[in-house]
């Protein structure tokens, strides 16, 4: 690390990077040369240190890598690309994205009607691209942290539930999947559950089922139902 005046007249700081690459910035004050040094040190020393760099990639850019570093099963990818994609700054700096552009993001989110859960979904992956790349030393800050979602609507909470004309309709127009919709009904299975059921998660003695597994949904129509499969 060093601070040297350069023969015309301006301050150059230099110093390396936990990998040995060197890093430097032209001052024109001795002054703001050792602040912006002592600023990188302090940084690499508590580990909020990023690659100058590195941030320059895009959104897209770092979240096409972000997304191959999952060990996800293909509706959960399918689901995190959609959120990540969904971002308006993808083609700018993730550097240059402030908390201001991801909370504007979740507001119009919000005001062209989308629901107020899927908003949180969609911004719990926003905000995991981005802390994996404070992670990467990619970015030295999150932006979307403490960003506010929109409340629930209470006709989103609501439960409703099924008269018994409603369940015998259900049932009747459910055709071959008539199995799959009563255990759904009767069981309280969710979709992704009932899907993921096999014979032998089921008590026939007791009357008992055992949710093991989970069916994640896929975008993706050659994917078969086993594949999709994902233990609890």
């Amino acid at each position: 690390m060093s601070v040297k005046q350069r023969p015309n007249g301006v301050w150059r700081a230099r110093y390396r990077d936990q990998n040995g690459k060197e890093h430097s910035k032209h001052e024109k004050t001795k002054k703001a040369a050792q602040k912006w040094l002592d600023e990188q040190t302090a940084a690499m020393v508590t580990g909020q240190w990023a690659d100058p760099t590195a941030g320059r990639v895009t959104w897209d850019e770092w979240v096409s890598r972000w997304l191959t570093m999952q060990v996800w099963v293909p509706g959960t990818t399918t689901a995190a690309k959609t959120a990540v994609e969904s971002v308006p700054c993808r083609m700018r700096a993730i550097r240059d994205v402030k908390h201001g552009d991801v909370q504007t993001w979740v507001t119009r989110e919000s005001e062209r009607g989308l629901a107020a859960s899927t908003i949180r979904t969609r911004l719990n992956y926003v905000q995991m691209a981005f802390r994996a790349a404070v992670d990467n030393q990619v970015i030295a800050r999150n932006p979307a942290v403490r960003v506010k979602t929109p409340r629930q609507r209470k006709r989103e909470a609501k439960m409703r539930t099924l008269t018994a004309d409603q369940v015998a309709t259900a049932l009747e127009s459910a055709g071959e999947f008539r199995l799959f919709v009563a255990v759904c009904v009767f069981a309280g299975l969710r979709l992704g559950e009932a899907a993921g059921l096999q014979v032998g998660d089921i008590d026939f003695e007791r009357s008992v089922i055992a949710v093991r597994r989970q069916v994640q949904g896929t975008s993706i129509p050659s994917t078969r139902v086993g594949d999709c499969c994902t233990n609890r």
